[in-house]
């Protein structure tokens, strides 16, 4: 049996309540698993960090888990019910993102994108890049509901306790941590961040022990000194990854912006240039602009999904009502593929970028 039916096995009997049809079901899902691997050609394939299949191919990671269930990606198959087929109720699963106004973007029309489909846990009613992730998430057919607690200009020291009755809830799949501005920075100080990633991630997995927890990592918001900025920012979230041992990983937005920048994607600077500025600009080099936005977002669906931001292409949805033209939007689905695919931990910038986790 390849790894892939067999996996996807293991999940059907986690769904699945025990009883006296379950032999029959069994053997049922593994005939629809082998047929649907085999039309979609995954092969044996590899695993990504978040324990889905790889999709390099392009084949749906969570076909049963998320909410293509056996219809397929793009079924219309609904969470909980089940489908025409009668086969099980499709698992409905939950991110939670807590952050601040770098998650929900400050302005519009990225701050209220999508919104309808978040359920923001404070009432703020914001959408942002959560809401983006939401609308890529359900164009591939998955079943995730998205949650925010978010507060602007708030460390997650802050947010470990004003978020903290959500947190402890057991619903959560994955949780997405986004620090303050300065917080990881020199002078932050970077231990507190390391420590109040600690306290969450310990939180989260009291109520929900198979909670993956990722690290958002933060972008430069000083353009004069973005390179070392950038260097500090990866330097201390990969360190705490390594060092809290219980972070699944990094999801690299801020890599994803130097990359863009090194390839002649975005502009480098914070005022308008020939090309798209990844910064809101008009004074703010802090928040996310649409395209800024957009890639970040492009860059966690492939981190927690597993499928590649590729996989979208022109016309993308979040894309068109974000009025990103499709040329600039398949170059930041690029970016954001690379970024994940060539993902490297190491350290960079020299000594002055060298701040660890204790």
């Amino acid at each position: 049996m390849p790894q892939e039916t067999r996996n996807m096995n293991a999940h059907y009997n986690r769904l699945e309540p025990r009883g006296s049809r379950l032999r029959g079901l069994k053997l049922s899902w593994l005939a629809v698993s082998a047929a649907l691997l085999a039309s979609l050609g995954t092969g044996c394939g590899t695993r990504t960090d978040n324990g889905m299949p790889s999709t390099a191919g392009g084949t749906p990671a969570m076909m049963l888990a998320n909410g293509a269930g056996s219809g397929g990606a793009g079924s219309g198959a609904v969470a909980g019910s089940a489908d025409a087929g009668g086969n099980p109720p499709i698992a409905m699963q939950h991110i939670l993102w807590i952050g601040d106004s770098i998650t929900h973007g400050e302005y519009e029309p990225v701050v209220s994108y999508n919104r309808d489909k978040v359920t923001d846990e404070l009432g703020t009613h914001y959408g942002g890049i959560p809401g983006i992730f939401a609308q890529l998430a359900s164009e591939v057919g998955l079943s995730i509901e998205t949650h925010v607690c978010l507060i602007s200009a708030t460390s997650l020291r802050v947010l470990a306790s004003s978020c903290a009755a959500v947190i402890a809830r057991p619903e959560w799949q994955w949780v997405v941590l986004q620090e303050k501005t300065n917080v990881p920075l020199p002078g932050g100080p970077p231990s507190q961040f390391c420590s109040s990633v600690k306290t969450i991630e310990r939180a989260v997995h009291s109520a929900a022990p198979l909670a993956k927890v990722y690290l958002y990592e933060n972008w430069p918001f000083d353009s004069a000194n973005a390179t070392l900025q950038a260097a500090q920012y990866h330097n201390i979230f990969y360190s705490s990854e390594a060092t809290e041992g219980q972070i699944t990983g990094v999801s690299a937005a801020g890599d994803a912006w130097t990359r863009a920048w090194g390839g002649g994607v975005a502009n480098r600077t914070c005022t308008p240039g020939p090309l798209p500025t990844l910064w809101h600009g008009n004074g703010d080099c802090k928040h996310p602009s649409v395209y800024g936005a957009y890639l970040a977002a492009l860059v966690h669906f492939q981190k927690i999904t597993g499928m590649s931001a590729q996989r979208f292409g022109a016309n993308e949805t979040a894309a068109n009502a974000l009025q990103i033209p499709n040329a600039i939007a398949v170059q930041l689905q690029k970016v954001a593929s690379d970024t994940v695919t060539e993902e490297n931990s190491a350290p960079l910038g020299g000594a002055e970028a060298a701040d660890a986790c204790p």
